[in-house]
């Protein structure tokens, strides 16, 4: 009796090894299938990108011109004075005779230097060229005045209404959400939703070497190197509710386009060392127009 009993676990822990293999190796391919998309640069959606589809800050949304950000930050944040208003801050190709381009709105609507009145700030930050420039990422911080601080709850029920009511709960008041290029709620995996959900604001506009003097393309290896990176892929919205006791202080909201940024980023360099490239042959040619000196 105890060999037959014997025999039949043995039978069945060789039936749960074999199990374990297999979704073991299931495990593996769905990595290596991840790792092999993760290098995929993502595709932009047909027709383009349509802003009124994704998430908006105060009526800013994620693809919005510059143009249309501007008109839009005269009203929320007009300019009082040198401390209260709208601030432009520019970019530009150095060595190029390119223009400069607007690369970031910041808004001022109250001061927070008594500590009592609140204060409301936000950035947007727009992609480079040459591609169509948009709103890439936008960071909304405001302090809630003192004495009328909304509870956490409420704070907490009215970005519910405004971004989904199933977002990634990642703590009591740190909420997250995820969706595609058409601004509907993305499907993933719990693991890589969760990873993703630390992406807002990781934008690349910034890191593209402005000067074009010895700038190098982009290689085939150096986009699969980017896109192993989880956070460039996708549109996130993080937001964080800091409490004190029963009522909410302050809400942080940051919202990213990261998949439009990736794209932006690598038609950027790659144009930016087109034109490195382009300045080398021109001081070439000049170079063998100039006679030689007598010998």
């Amino acid at each position: 009796m105890q060999r037959a009993a014997f025999g039949k676990v043995r039978s069945k822990t060789i039936g749960w090894i074999a199990a374990l293999v297999f979704v073991a190796a299931g495990f593996a391919d769905q990595r290596a299938a991840a790792q092999a998309a993760s290098t995929q640069v993502p595709v932009a959606p047909a027709g383009g990108i349509d802003p009124a589809k994704l998430p908006d800050v105060q009526g800013i949304h994620l693809g919005m011109s510059p143009q249309n950000v501007q008109a839009r930050f005269k009203t929320l944040y007009p300019n009082v004075n040198s401390h209260l208003g709208t601030t432009p801050y520019s970019a530009k190709i150095e060595g190029s005779s390119d223009p400069p381009w607007l690369a970031r709105l910041v808004g001022s609507g109250t001061l927070c230097s008594d500590g009592l009145s609140g204060c409301d700030n936000m950035q947007v930050q727009f992609s480079e060229p040459p591609n169509q420039q948009r709103v890439v990422a936008m960071d909304r911080v405001l302090q809630f005045t003192r004495g009328q601080e909304p509870t956490p709850d409420n704070v907490k029920a009215a970005l519910l209404q405004k971004y989904g009511a199933n977002p990634i709960v990642l703590g009591p008041y740190l909420l997250s959400w995820l969706y595609d290029e058409q601004g509907q709620p993305a499907v993933l995996a719990p693991a890589v939703a969760k990873r993703r959900t630390q992406c807002a604001g990781d934008y690349m506009a910034t890191k593209v070497d402005p000067n074009i003097n010895g700038a190098q393309p982009l290689t085939q290896a150096d986009i699969n190197t980017l896109m192993v990176n989880p956070c460039r892929v996708g549109v996130v919205v993080y937001a964080q509710i800091t409490v004190s006791g029963q009522i909410a202080i302050n809400m942080d909201v940051q919202v990213s386009e990261n998949s439009e940024d990736t794209r932006d980023y690598i038609a950027a360099t790659q144009y930016v060392a087109a034109q490195s490239a382009a300045l080398k042959q021109k001081q070439i040619k000049s170079a063998q127009q100039v006679a030689a000196p007598p010998m």
